[in-house]
């Protein structure tokens, strides 16, 4: 503005014009040339006191110039009435109206509802039956090849019902489609197979059912159902190889899961921008809005897997495995920084909190207790509990203090700290000698050194 002169964008309800305009002049004597020039309407009854504002900001005072304000050349303005709303009557509404319309989610309860909540109850019941049969020990071998024809028989139906157009929305018809994965889960399942043997039949089962769901109702679900099914059945095929126990189990899942979610984005953006159907073309809103929405479930699915294994890992008494689970839990701490979405942060945390808590309360017993590795130490085993109620107690009023910091500040902080990506990946780095540890590996090395 070296010429006195300030060159903006301004934009109006019918058009936009670039202009120059005096930028130490009130912007109350060239406003209403401004109004005239973007066609803004105008009432005799109620003049418009027209004014300027930034992108979704409020309008600055007509008597300020926009030097004033600190307009820079090149910004976008909008025209708005300083005036607006201000001779609206007062607004009067019952409060049991309001109530009633709470209780409201506009969808009526009918013929249609009734019949779609019938075919959904049937659904849970009959997987209900399945798990049930899958679990009990009837060493009986024929349920197998009933599930089996069952899962098949439930996606061939979604199929049909596709091509025929029937009156089912699509949602029921994927859900019908996807039932078939845990159907032909719980067909291995049935059949008298050892523990290890037992799992690696039950995943591979349940990835043929989600190919099979794919296949009679290509989608973007079923397309995520069949890539979960294909990465759970390689572990779970190499621990069944591997005779692995609980624990070693709980150590693989848990490392796995753990590098699973930094892949999660771009996963999530691969597999959303998939068109749902040949014939349905999505904006980019669309598009982005799917992506979320489909990160934040693949999140809460890694978290749980990774918070469940945390608890297991937390009951066993071996250094590795509690190491790791204190590994694992600092390093989604540090991981949930890299994160905006509220919902993507809020399952880590849950994942990393989980796995602290199970920490201090079960594994105090095995290294502290009266049969622990630290018997001198003699600590009571309400020591743990007491621990745990005073972090909780630290974390709440941490949290005041963020409270009181955000309301002196913008709650959009734009600093971001540097470090907890690189010491999650050193973390990350550091669970995988840790779950090797979890097998015995460096016991084996540490005696075969010792025969040397």
């Amino acid at each position: 503005m070296a010429d006195e002169r300030c060159r903006i964008t301004v934009v109006g309800e019918r058009r936009s014009v670039d202009l120059a305009v005096p930028a130490h002049t009130p912007i109350v004597e060239y406003a209403p040339m401004l109004a005239d020039i973007c066609g803004q309407a105008d009432s005799d009854a109620m003049p418009a006191a027209w004014s300027l504002a930034p992108a979704g900001g409020a309008p600055f005072e007509p008597g300020q110039s926009l030097g004033d304000v600190g307009v820079l050349d090149g910004e976008t303005l909008y025209l708005q009435d300083v005036l607006q709303g201000e001779w609206d009557g007062p607004v009067a509404a019952e409060i049991a109206e309001q109530v009633a319309e709470l209780d409201d989610d506009g969808i009526e309860w009918n013929a249609r509802t009734r019949a779609y909540t019938t075919l959904v109850l049937g659904l849970l019941i009959a997987m209900a039956g399945g798990g049930t049969l899958a679990a009990g020990a009837y060493d009986v071998p024929a349920f197998g090849g009933e599930l089996f024809a069952t899962g098949l028989a439930f996606a061939a139906l979604a199929r049909v019902a596709e091509a025929k157009a029937w009156p089912v929305p699509r949602g029921l018809r994927l859900a019908l489609a996807m039932a078939a994965c845990p159907f032909l889960a719980f067909a291995a399942l049935a059949w008298p197979l050892p523990g290890a043997e037992s799992l690696a039949a039950a995943t591979g089962g349940a990835s043929v059912g989600a190919f099979a769901a794919y296949l009679a109702a290509p989608a973007i679900t079923t397309l995520v159902l069949q890539l979960i099914c294909g990465l759970v059945m390689v572990p779970a095929v190499a621990l069944a190889a591997l005779g692995a126990d609980r624990t070693e189990s709980a150590a693989v899942v848990a490392v796995a899961a753990f590098f699973l979610l930094g892949a999660l984005p771009r996963i999530a953006a691969q597999a959303a921008a998939v068109p749902p159907g040949p014939a349905q073309m999505d904006d980019v809103e669309v598009t982005v809005r799917r992506i979320q929405r489909l990160l934040i479930f693949l999140n809460a699915v890694c978290c749980l897997a990774v918070a469940g294994c945390l608890v297991v890992l937390s009951g066993s008494d071996d250094w590795f495995a509690l190491g790791l689970v204190l590994c694992l839990s600092l390093a989604l701490l540090c991981r949930a920084n890299s994160s905006r979405l509220r919902a993507v942060v809020a399952t880590v945390l849950a994942g990393a909190t989980t796995g602290l808590t199970a920490l201090t309360l079960r594994a105090s017993g095995h290294v502290l207790g009266p049969h622990g590795h630290l018997t001198a130490a003699h600590v009571p085993g309400w020591s743990a509990p007491l621990a745990t109620l005073a972090a909780g107690f630290l974390v709440m009023w941490w949290g005041l203090l963020l409270c009181f910091r955000s309301s002196l500040q913008s709650a959009d902080f734009a600093e971001r700290w540097n470090w907890p990506g690189p010491v999650g990946g050193f973390l990350g780095a550091l669970s995988v000698p840790l779950a090797a540890g979890v097998f015995g590996v460096f016991d084996v090395l540490m005696k075969a050194g010792g025969r040397m």
